[in-house]
């Protein structure tokens, strides 16, 4: 059906921000898109920033640009603090249509 799976990985920095992203966003349906798909919010296998950093730091990613590629920010962002650095980790591979 040729639609992606959307992953996005988020260190949280406190419980609370974690309660409060899964409370919104869990079971949640954009209506805005045509698809039925549901936002579902689960533990990664891998735990942790350096963990997840370490694993995507050499991964090869099927897509057409750098857009589409892990990002670390830091410092952390705190939903307050908005000078950050993006460092991209993984490489990009064109996609064989």
């Amino acid at each position: 059906n040729r639609c992606n799976l959307g992953y996005a990985f988020v260190n949280f920095t406190s419980a609370k921000a974690t309660w409060k992203l899964y409370r919104e966003f869990h079971m949640h349906q954009w209506a805005i898109f045509n698809s039925k798909k549901i936002c579902e919010i689960t533990y990664a296998r891998l735990q942790g920033r350096r963990l997840l950093e370490d694993h995507f730091r050499n991964a090869r990613l099927e897509c057409d640009t750098d857009n589409y590629l892990p990002l670390v920010f830091d410092p952390p962002r705190n939903g307050q603090n908005f000078t950050v650095t993006r460092v991209i980790r993984g490489q990009w591979e064109a996609k064989n249509d």
